[in-house]
């Protein structure tokens, strides 16, 4: 079981093609992404209070390159673990509420042992090699993934014109391990019930 999000940036064109913005460019510095393993709404509506209300997340200013970035408050981590261990058998739900960072400081960190849950989608006639072999991390490792994660780049890549500094997209995987992988007859990445995306998106003049 698994899926894909796409998270498309735009900005307007009449200002990015301006004389003077050439180099300028929208950088997605930390996407955060919360999953949710609980059937009824009880902890999705906190959760989702905290975010609604900006009390999710501190924002860590980093004034050597004028950069912000994106950590779990104490009120959220009351609710969510932040970058729990695996399940295993002797411990196989330690959490209902996980949070994840799949873009930190514009890196696709890996999770655990198992490789980066985001990418960037490579812009139109762009190499599309890193597309397939993320598309084989999520669908699993096949010809038939690697030619979708191509195919579907292109896709992406024609419907949003993307250029790589103004009209970019990031495919993110929505699967999570909640089964230990040891368990018999259990995928280890499922979706979860529910899914809140946090994403922080800086316009950078790259002086």
């Amino acid at each position: 079981e698994s899926g894909l999000m796409t998270l498309v940036v735009k900005g307007d064109g009449s200002f990015f093609d301006l004389p003077g913005t050439a180099r300028t460019s929208l950088e997605l510095e930390d996407l955060v992404t919360l999953h949710i393993m609980e059937s009824g709404s009880i902890l999705y509506d906190e959760v989702r209070a905290l975010v609604a209300d900006d009390l999710a997340f501190n924002r860590e200013i980093d004034a050597r390159d004028h950069s912000m970035h994106l950590t779990p408050s104490l009120a959220l981590t009351n609710y969510c673990s932040y970058r729990p261990g695996r399940p295993t058998i002797a411990d196989p739900f330690p959490t209902t509420c996980v949070v994840r960072h799949d873009v930190e400081r514009r890196l696709f960190p890996p999770s655990g042992e198992f490789p980066p849950t985001a990418m960037e989608v490579p812009e139109l006639g762009a190499d599309t090699a890193g597309a397939a072999a993320f598309m084989q991390t999520v669908l699993g490792q096949s010809d038939y993934a690697a030619g979708l994660g191509r195919s579907f780049s292109e896709v992406v890549a024609r419907r949003y014109n993307l250029n790589g500094r103004y009209l970019r997209a990031w495919w993110i995987n929505p699967g999570y391990e909640w089964a230990p992988a040891s368990s018999p007859g259990v995928e280890p990445f499922s979706l979860s019930q529910r899914i809140v995306l946090v994403g922080l998106v800086k316009m950078d003049e790259n002086l």
